[in-house]
């Protein structure tokens, strides 16, 4: 009897979603579970809205377990503003209350989860609608902390919230499908089309993960802090018919330099000085100095460090290391 090949059940996900791409994506197709009941974890649920622990969607390991205080996480979370329709005004995403579970649950989540967890969460939240009326929205995400920085990838943006007894609950919450459920998370492997738009202030130390992932927003230590409410961030102008005004304003920068530019610096705060060794090293150049503390206002002012590592970045430079 020829044996039989035993494939782990990550390559078989892998497989599976490899092949439903090929025969010509997933939007035609039925969505995969990517994660069974038994691989979930509450940390809290009411109804249909939780924060739980989930295996990770793809991706490498996360840096977790990591302990990030509610302070921080909340204040992280008042950075980002919503715009449900272009000619409105840009509000808060998330209400106190909201910022109180999410703040206490995914830091609790994020200190108990392992590299190959996510900290997933689906919020029934009111805001203001046509004619002042208050409506509620659906609002899901995916939490992971790596290269020290926190990543929410949102997967229902202000998507309207069934009535209550309206539907069969305990179908919706075991569909996988985000086109049918709005209290599916958002995913690392696929894009989920948002009608709605997210921004955040200029220099806040947010950014999108990637020109083409408007609903993955990336969080570095500067926008990692406690603080108070936030002032909307200025819309962007309108701009011509043909084309598409900017979705955001801070968080459109492109990651992927800005990353390189933290990297560049951290490699020269490393690099010592050539010198003799016993003997007193000559001091720095001043040019290199110089250039040296313009790269690093820059990566300040963009937010991607925050005032202290700025503190202690420039004396180090200044005495020559």
């Amino acid at each position: 009897m020829a044996k039989r090949k035993i494939f782990s059940r990550g390559n078989t996900l892998a497989f599976l979603v490899t092949a439903l791409f090929l025969a010509g994506g997933l939007s035609g197709c039925s969505w995969l579970s990517l994660g069974s009941e038994d691989e979930k974890v509450e940390l809290w649920q009411s109804r249909l809205e939780f924060v739980r622990l989930e295996a990770r969607d793809g991706g490498s390991p996360n840096d977790h377990p990591i302990r990030l205080s509610r302070e921080k996480i909340r204040g992280a979370m008042r950075l980002i503003f919503v715009q449900e329709n272009r000619q409105d005004d840009l509000v808060p995403l998330f209400a106190d209350y909201d910022l109180k579970i999410l703040s206490r649950y995914v830091s609790k989540g994020l200190a108990k989860a392992s590299p190959d967890q996510d900290v997933t969460f689906a919020i029934e939240s009111w805001h203001e609608g046509f004619m002042g009326l208050k409506t509620e929205k659906v609002i899901t995400g995916r939490l992971f902390y790596v290269n020290n920085q926190l990543n929410l990838i949102f997967g229902s943006l202000m998507k309207p919230a069934p009535m209550f007894g309206g539907q069969d609950e305990q179908s919706l919450a075991k569909n996988p499908d985000p086109r049918l459920n709005p209290y599916v998370p958002g995913l690392r492997i696929i894009k989920i089309k948002q009608k709605a738009r997210i921004s955040t202030p200029r220099d806040s130390g947010v950014f999108r993960a990637a020109a083409n992932r408007p609903d993955w927003l990336v969080f570095f230590p500067k926008a990692l802090a406690a603080r108070g409410r936030v002032a909307a961030p200025v819309k962007p102008a309108a701009a011509p018919r043909q084309s598409r005004p900017p979705v955001a304003t801070q968080a459109t920068g492109d990651y992927r330099q800005l990353r390189e530019e933290v990297d560049r610096l951290k490699q020269e705060l490393r690099q010592p000085r050539p010198g003799i060794p016993g003997q007193q090293q000559a001091p720095p150049n001043s040019a290199t100095i110089e250039k040296r503390l313009a790269v690093l206002e820059k990566l300040h002012k963009r937010g991607l460090i925050t005032n202290e590592e700025l503190v202690v970045k420039r004396e180090q430079i200044l005495r020559g290391f």
